[in-house]
């Protein structure tokens, strides 16, 4: 038996076993013959491995999902599986050993080219059901970045309406997903998610390296101000990974950025001791250091930011 074989026969014994079902019956598999051997297997191998594809037919959904598929090749290639399986019972009767593990092993290779071809639908879900959730942490991070900017901005500023246009339009498209995943409908609610979350990073980025965004600062206090360029600080950190996923720099252009980040870090942790300090105003003078440094990491990784 070929070591190939060998593999697809390991493989697709583990197709058959759903989970908490009963353990299937154990087939002893031939062991591979030495380095350069070509030694033919036995007839009681080749038996079990009629064994093994009769138990792969009935008990796996492979086939059958092919048989419904709407698709003319996936539905031929089933047919095919069943097709070759008989003529390899047919020819392992007439006794030709060589040619009934030829065709057996054609078989185990066409079960699980077929298998890919005819998915799971429970694995397709499960899958598609880890990217929406991946998607809406992201769309729900844009949106809170959106919100966090639009805290900062003067009632006159130009870019307000450009920011509210944004958080609606988020919002919305954020809504009608979650409605799709209710009914289990999480392809198309993936689709408007992506489309939410590329538009949200376009027009962030516009945002971000727009000059004529207006701030009117007003604080009561020191300490005010501070938890001010602390929130200001947050919004450029969550920028981090959002950037790295979605612009894709470079592996020198992640690193710069990482330096960047932790001499941030630093100043961060000397900013936060100083205001429990109760000296506020350096504190103040401090973070916004280490907000810059936060920029230039994000202008690093290819997103313009204000100065």
């Amino acid at each position: 038996m070929t070591r190939r074989a060998i593999t697809l026969w390991l493989t697709l014994l583990s197709l058959t076993a759903a989970p908490g079902s009963q353990a299937e019956p154990q087939l002893s598999a031939a062991p591979p013959t030495a380095e350069g051997g070509a030694k033919q297997s036995s007839r009681e191998v080749i038996q079990q491995k009629l064994i093994l594809v009769k138990m792969l037919l009935s008990k796996s959904s492979t086939i059958e999902r092919a048989a419904q598929s709407d698709d003319p090749a996936i539905k031929q290639q089933g047919a095919a599986v069943l097709a070759l399986y008989a003529k390899a019972n047919s020819t392992f009767e007439q006794g030709d050993m060589a040619e009934a593990e030829k065709i057996l092993d054609e078989v185990l290779s066409l079960i699980t080219d077929t298998s890919r071809l005819a998915p799971d639908p429970a694995r397709i879900e499960a899958e598609q059901r880890a990217r929406y959730a991946e998607l809406v942490e992201g769309v729900q991070g844009i949106q809170i970045t959106y919100q966090e900017m639009r805290k900062d901005m003067s009632p006159k500023d130009k870019q307000l309406a450009s920011v509210d246009l944004n958080i609606e339009r988020t919002r919305i498209l954020l809504n009608q997903a979650q409605t799709l995943a209710k009914s289990n409908r999480y392809k198309e609610a993936i689709f408007l998610l992506d489309n939410a979350y590329t538009a949200g990073i376009a027009d962030l980025n516009k945002l971000m390296g727009s000059a004529v965004l207006t701030y009117e600062y007003k604080f009561k206090t020191p300490a005010e101000e501070f938890n001010h360029e602390m929130a200001r600080y947050r919004s450029f950190e969550e920028l981090i990974p959002i950037a790295r996923t979605d612009l894709k720099p470079s592996e020198a252009a992640i690193k710069m950025s990482e330096r960047y980040v932790q001499e941030s870090n630093v100043e961060l942790d000397a900013a936060k001791k100083q205001a429990a300090a109760g000296d506020h105003k350096t504190a103040i003078t401090t973070l916004q250091e280490a907000t810059k440094r936060l920029q230039t990491a994000l202008r690093t990784l290819g997103l313009m930011t204000p100065e």
